[in-house]
């Protein structure tokens, strides 16, 4: 293994590969994604952590990015260095777990696009080396992207370069002809923020912020996380108050209630937008006054349960 004589190190030609064959297909709108994370910190390096599926037959593994998890409001961002803000980022991938189980951390991307470098630092390569050898990383293989400069087009060639790194090898690899551009959809979009029909300008960038007085595109309980988060809580709800649930909508939020038979109210608001992560809880007691309990999306039942034991005190 050469893993500490990184001066001079340089990928080899994936067809030298000579392990199982592996093949890598990304989405085609992934570059536009990325060009919309670059507009929002031009002049900084930016990055984000793919999100995919690992497909294997047994003599062929294929690996699918869909999307990526964006750097995050508290990453380090210098003209030198970005450093994804981790925790942000643990938090968005356990939501596209819950979302598909399948899903993976598939890699990653950069830029050097305001620095003039053209390769991989040594720490860079440092990096992915760890990571794909980590015992807590499931996939053998790590794929890592740079961008090198901002192109006039989209369509541009080189702009963003391509690299594989595998489990228990000691050379990484260049994506050239054996990276595939294909039309699969991210379905983790309502936790990224990458909406399918973005729109990159094809002379620069052109990142445009959401305004809050206009009324979001699509509303919360009208994605696919909400529809399996909606299902879950009518079946929890069933469960504890029996034929009392109702479910009504107001200004574009969903609120789920259940009555106890105290005649005790707890209700659920769900968020707003696909983006927002905090849901109100309240129990309203006949003969007290309303307790409000306000929480992320994913603790919401335990909160549920919160209010149903401070039912049974009062």
């Amino acid at each position: 293994m050469r893993r500490t004589s990184y001066p001079g190190f340089r990928p080899m030609s994936f067809a030298d590969h000579a392990g199982r064959s592996v093949s890598v297909l990304i989405d085609q709108r992934v570059p536009a994604f990325i060009l919309e994370e670059l507009g929002k910190h031009p002049h900084c390096e930016e990055g984000g952590k793919y999100l995919g599926f690992v497909e294997n037959d047994g003599e062929s593994t294929r690996i699918v990015i869909t999307d990526f998890l964006p750097g995050g409001p508290n990453a380090k961002r210098t003209r030198v260095e970005f450093l994804p803000d981790g925790n942000f980022q643990e938090r968005l991938f356990r939501q596209a777990e819950r979302l598909d189980d399948r899903v993976e951390h598939l890699g990653s991307w950069h830029s050097h696009h305001c620095n003039g470098l053209e390769s991989f630092s040594e720490g860079d390569i440092a990096g992915y080396f760890k990571t794909a050898n980590k015992r807590e990383y499931r996939p053998d293989f790590f794929v890592a992207s740079l961008v090198t400069r901002i192109p006039e087009s989209i369509e541009e060639r080189d702009w963003l370069q391509h690299f594989l790194f595998a489990r228990a090898d000691d050379q990484f690899y260049r994506l050239d002809d054996e990276l595939r551009i294909v039309d699969t959809p991210t379905t983790f979009g309502e936790i990224t923020g990458h909406r399918v029909g973005a729109h990159i300008g094809t002379t620069g960038l052109r990142h445009e912020k959401p305004d809050s007085g206009v009324r979001h595109e699509v509303t919360w309980y009208e994605s696919e996380i909400a529809r399996k988060v909606l299902a879950e809580d009518r079946s929890f709800f069933a469960e504890m108050f029996g034929p009392q649930v109702k479910t009504t909508r107001k200004d574009g939020r969903i609120k789920l209630s259940g009555t106890c038979r105290s005649g005790s109210v707890v209700s659920v608001v769900y968020p707003l937008a696909p983006n927002e992560e905090v849901v109100e809880v309240s129990l309203i007691p006949r003969s007290n006054r309303p307790i409000a309990i306000s929480c992320h999306l994913a603790e919401r039942l335990v909160a549920v349960r919160g209010a149903l034991c401070m039912e049974d005190l009062l």
